[in-house]
């Protein structure tokens, strides 16, 4: 069957698009787990179905209307419900509390929310990123007035800087021999670890073999061998952030002028 047939069919049979009721099921499994009180977060969200907790919490807010935790700036913070009754549209039902969202949506979606990270766990998870992620996006100035180049490259970290390489007559290759600077993004959109970082050339010559070996090893990348001339460039971070959902406010930022900031 085409798939747009079967589409088609299905919408005529259920009423909702197939895409529509996998999430109104997986939906329903997430408030059903839930409500047995197994573990909130990530673990809930992929046994439902779904790639990250924060996708379960839109999908949660779509679904039954819930709100970030907090009453709004003009509540007090333990605002009054309504009396139990009828609703107003008549009838019994779940009881709103004054912010708009009843009791069981708050409980439900505080219950999906993991607490915000400390800069030391923020930390952590960013140094666990550098030594078991195998590419970053590397962004550079390009020094003839070009457009600035964005491209992956694979990537090893010593516990001080990013061993990277690259084509030594790339865009990338010539604009960080130019700026000795670069930007780099570790992670995807929704989990990133930003840096900004002081980048030295270093030839495949003037590159100990030790590391030379240990990037290969890694990346399986070996510019050595390659016909095309290659640089490796070290990137001493200067700056790091690091993002992660909406669950956390922005700004995570862990270094300064090359300093962690967890380490006082």
């Amino acid at each position: 069957m085409p798939p747009f047939t079967f589409v088609r069919r299905f919408d005529d049979e259920v009423g909702l698009s197939p895409g529509r009721w996998l999430i109104q099921q997986r939906v329903a499994r997430a408030r059903h787990l839930l409500e047995a009180g197994d573990p909130p977060g990530d673990r809930i969200a992929a046994e439902a179905g779904f790639a990250t907790g924060a996708s379960l919490r839109r999908h949660l807010h779509a679904a039954i209307g819930v709100s970030p935790p907090g009453p709004p700036p003009h509540l007090p913070a333990d605002p009054l419900t309504r009396p139990p009754g009828p609703t107003p549209c008549g009838g019994r039902g779940p009881v709103p509390t004054l912010n708009g969202t009843t009791s069981e949506q708050r409980r439900l979606y505080a219950m999906t929310t993991p607490p915000a990270r400390s800069v030391a766990q923020r930390t952590k998870d960013a140094l666990h990123r550098l030594e078991h992620d195998v590419d970053v996006w590397v962004a550079t100035a390009a020094p003839d007035g070009a457009a600035p180049p964005l491209v992956p490259l694979p990537f090893v970290w010593d516990g001080t800087s990013l061993l990277i390489a690259t084509e030594a007559d790339s865009p990338t290759g010539r604009g960080l021999v130019a700026t000795g600077r670069a930007r780099l993004g570790i992670g995807s959109a929704r989990d990133v670890v930003l840096i900004e970082g002081i980048a030295q050339a270093v030839t495949p010559e003037d590159l100990p073999e030790e590391d030379a070996e240990v990037f290969e090893g890694k990346t399986g990348f070996d510019p050595r061998r390659l016909a095309d001339r290659h640089l490796y460039f070290r990137v001493v971070p200067q700056w790091v952030q690091d993002r992660r959902e909406e669950d956390e406010p922005h700004g995570g930022e862990l270094m300064r002028d090359g300093r962690w900031l967890a380490a006082g």
